[in-house]
């Protein structure tokens, strides 16, 4: 619950509303994700898609396993007193590097993994090793990236028994807990390719450069995961810790400059999301040290001091509950689509209306948020470029990036791109362009709203 004080809920959009054509069997013939789930592989993808209630029941139960999976962490290093205030200060969403936040106010693959991890890290601390690296094997099944920096970590901070044996027992869990959605990633074909191209680099950096490139990232994540980080290294009362938190830096760091040369895997596997565990781990680490109970003021006191940093940013971001979908024209253009048949492909003006896909169930010809997925196949990349350049009747990812390296700059460009070259473009223009594409229906701004016209 103190999770969605500090950081709200949200259904359907960003990362989420990409995921819904990977869990609903709905009829999205025609839509771009549709071709997107074969690359980036979960085993949550075979799950049916929750509804809102269920959505939001399940976040709920997420947010609770994250709790109690930090109270075995707290247990494990022996600090079960200060297990209140871990919970207070685990319960914020904390900008870390990467441009991915300890925590989300959405259900992401990510969020149910990170249980399995703090679980596992608990477990290897507790002296279940084998167990610990099959838990983080089967993390990997839900949400590779975060699971794999877990691995690094956790293999540094096993290294120094020295155990070959063990190791090797160690090594095999792990393998074994992983090997559903490994063996399935291989049997479909693995990388597109294993070294980024020009164009495709020049499409990944686009969309998703705020995780991937370290000059986008924010002074504030670089000063916050260090806090963390160093609060950490000091005040670890256990070796195995430190050994973690440097495993899963070095992991991070080799990994994010792997990327910057080139590697498509190192892309795909985002590995700065590694900070997250160093903040997560590095905090109760830290708040392992207090040997007191916190009393309720104290306590209170630095849940707000924790939830003012944790939420403060420099665009203004804010914790928000829409439980059913993003609010205003959203809500009203899904609802709108949801009556249209089943089987009709909608186009959208590609810059806005990301988020109606998961409300309406109808398929979506492109949109700007869907090119996150490119990162994990060349040819998703390529086929969001040319969709986009139909849905605008403009060319903005062949223009130079922008010099503009603040957060969120190149994806404002980018929309501002797009919005631009529909203003010049007539309707007639962008009807006959989607009749052959075979869509149904374009969505035109009008002012404020919107108008659904069909393409005869």
């Amino acid at each position: 619950m103190l999770a969605l004080l500090c950081n709200g809920y949200e259904y359907g959009v960003a990362d989420h509303g990409t995921h819904v054509a990977f869990l609903d069997p709905g009829p999205w013939v025609g839509d771009l994700l549709a071709h997107a789930a074969r690359a980036h592989p979960s085993l949550l993808w075979m799950l049916p898609a929750p509804g809102p209630r269920a959505a939001g029941l399940l976040h709920l139960a997420v947010l609770f396993a994250t709790g109690w999976a930090l109270m075995r962490l707290m247990a494990a290093l022996e600090a079960d007193e200060a297990a209140p205030l871990v919970l207070l200060v685990g319960a914020v969403a904390w900008p870390v590097v990467g441009g991915v936040d300890t925590l989300d106010p959405l259900l992401l693959p990510r969020g149910v993994a990170l249980p399995m991890e703090l679980l596992a890290v608990s477990w290897l601390l507790a002296g279940r090793s084998t167990a610990a690296f099959a838990l983080v094997g089967a993390a990997l099944c839900v949400h590779a990236p975060s699971a794999v920096a877990c691995a690094a970590g956790m293999a540094a901070a096993a290294a120094p028994e020295r155990d070959p044996r063990q190791a090797t027992r160690n090594t095999g869990a792990f393998l074994l807990g992983a090997s559903p959605v490994v063996l399935l990633w291989i049997a479909t074909g693995g990388p597109s390719q294993p070294i980024v191209d020009e164009l495709w680099a020049r499409l990944i950096y686009l969309r998703a450069g705020h995780h991937l490139d370290p000059a986008v990232w924010p002074i504030r994540d670089f000063v916050v995961t260090g806090v963390f980080l160093a609060a950490g290294f000091a005040f670890a009362r256990r070796a195995e810790v430190r050994w973690f938190l440097v495993g899963t830096v070095v992991y991070g760091t080799v990994g994010v400059a792997l990327g910057l040369a080139g590697s498509s895997l190192a892309l795909q596997l985002e590995p700065a999301q590694a900070a997250r565990l160093v903040v997560v781990v590095g905090g109760a680490a830290a708040v392992a040290r207090i040997r007191r109970p916190c009393n309720v003021g104290v306590g209170l006191a630095c849940l707000l001091a924790a939830a003012a940093i944790g939420r403060w940013s420099p665009d203004g971001d804010r914790a928000h509950f829409h439980p059913t979908g993003s609010p205003g024209p959203e809500q009203e253009l899904a609802r709108e689509l949801a009556n249209l048949p089943v089987d009709s492909l909608v186009m959208v003006p590609p810059h806005r209306f990301d988020s109606v896909r998961v409300v309406a169930r109808r398929a979506i010809f492109v949109t700007w948020k869907d090119g996150g997925e490119g990162l994990f196949d060349r040819s998703v990349a390529l086929e969001w470029k040319r969709r986009i350049e139909v849905a605008c009747a403009c060319l903005p990812l062949d223009e130079p990036l922008i010099a503009d390296r603040r957060p969120g700059a190149r994806g404002a460009e980018l929309r501002r791109r797009m919005e631009a070259g529909i203003r010049a473009a007539s309707p007639e223009q962008l009807i006959a362009a989607a009749r052959s594409e075979g869509v149904t229906h374009v969505v035109f701004e009008r002012g404020d709203g919107f108008e659904v016209v069909p393409v005869d």
